[in-house]
């Protein structure tokens, strides 16, 4: 029998959302995640996270990563 979490550690609702523990943080603030406080520490719900989740936009299709063009490394003058 498995049981399903209600609540998670801020860690651990980073790695469910594969975002990191700042970008939860600033969702929590911005009231678009919600988080109680069990003793001296912060849960986030899981109802919270699956809405906010479904609230973003889908993908459409495959997308191509671009880049922005590396700068050339500059020589070094060396003296002999």
């Amino acid at each position: 029998m498995s049981i399903e979490p209600l609540a998670v550690s801020l860690p651990d609702a980073a790695a469910m959302l594969g975002v990191s523990r700042r970008s939860v943080q600033r969702h929590v603030s911005a009231g678009t995640i919600r988080a109680r406080r069990f003793g001296s520490r912060t849960i986030i719900e899981v109802e919270s996270l699956k809405k906010y989740l479904a609230s973003l936009p889908p993908v459409d299709g495959p997308r191509k990563l671009e880049f922005p063009a590396r700068p050339k490394a500059k020589k070094c003058k060396t003296r002999h």
